[in-house]
């Protein structure tokens, strides 16, 4: 769970691709059960592929906090078995309704990544960037468990969308980085990572990955120079010493004259 979800405005992200094959194509009110088998009315809103209107019924019964993980079960068309995943492993819920109580260090890997797949996909619903770019940043997001976007401005969305986008494709780079990756390719890399990371963007991961990188790619050809210098001098004081045993052939026939 995001601030957003459970205060505020109370407002859930569902994923377009669930929404687009189980639930209808207009508002509908929606039934999450929880597993005392207490059932709740939800407002799903097509446009948005969330939930709003009765969320914050939900959120207060069950006393969420930001950082729950729920894992959420289509029994019926438009009915819901939630599952709660509390973030500090306690119930909360000494008077209130029944809830899963799951060991969230053991169990929490794949429904948090659920939540961040959630989140991105509601994040993307009028977006100008690509499927493609979308899935990897998905992965990042997973990667670091964690929405990179977070810290950014939320009002320009232009602004986010080409961050977001820059980000997966030096990425990218990076990964796909070799011995032959010139210096000025990673000075750019870290520049416009260094912005990101001004303007909110979590890029720190990233930034930690291109300077262990550019410190073995440099370090590599450091040893390279190195090798190249001793190999040069090995060759001058070879020409040296045959210089000077001409040198000394010659003074011998002087000697010996």
């Amino acid at each position: 769970m995001f601030p957003s979800n459970v205060s505020g405005s109370f407002w859930l992200a569902l994923p377009s691709k669930f929404c687009a094959s189980h639930l209808p194509k207009n508002n509908i009110m929606i039934t999450p059960v929880d597993v005392k088998d207490e059932e709740y009315t939800v407002k799903y809103i097509v446009k948005a592929l969330a939930v709003s209107v009765g969320w914050r019924i939900f959120v207060v019964a069950h006393k969420l906090i930001e950082g729950d993980v729920l894992v959420f079960q289509l029994v019926e068309d438009v009915k819901f078995k939630v599952y709660i995943i509390r973030t500090d492993g306690s119930s909360r819920d000494n008077k209130g309704p029944g809830l899963c109580s799951l060991n969230v260090k053991a169990k929490q890997s794949a429904p948090y990544t659920e939540c961040i797949l959630t989140v991105v996909d509601g994040l993307k619903q009028n977006s100008k960037l690509s499927e493609h770019i979308w899935l990897k940043y998905s992965d990042l997001c997973s990667s670091q468990k964690d929405l990179l976007h977070k810290n950014l401005p939320q009002g320009n969305r232009e602004l986010v969308d080409g961050i977001i986008s820059k980000t997966v494709i030096i990425a990218d780079r990076i990964k796909a980085c070799n011995l032959s990756t010139t210096s000025d390719e990673f000075d750019a890399w870290e520049k416009c990572l260094k912005g990101f990371k001004h303007l909110g963007m979590d890029v720190h991961f990233l930034r930690i990955k291109l300077k262990r990188l550019k410190k073995l790619v440099y370090g590599s050809e450091h040893d390279s120079k190195e090798c190249n210098e001793v190999l040069a001098q090995q060759a001058r004081m070879s020409g040296e010493i045959k210089t000077l045993e001409a040198k000394l052939v010659d003074l011998k026939d002087v000697v010996e004259s």
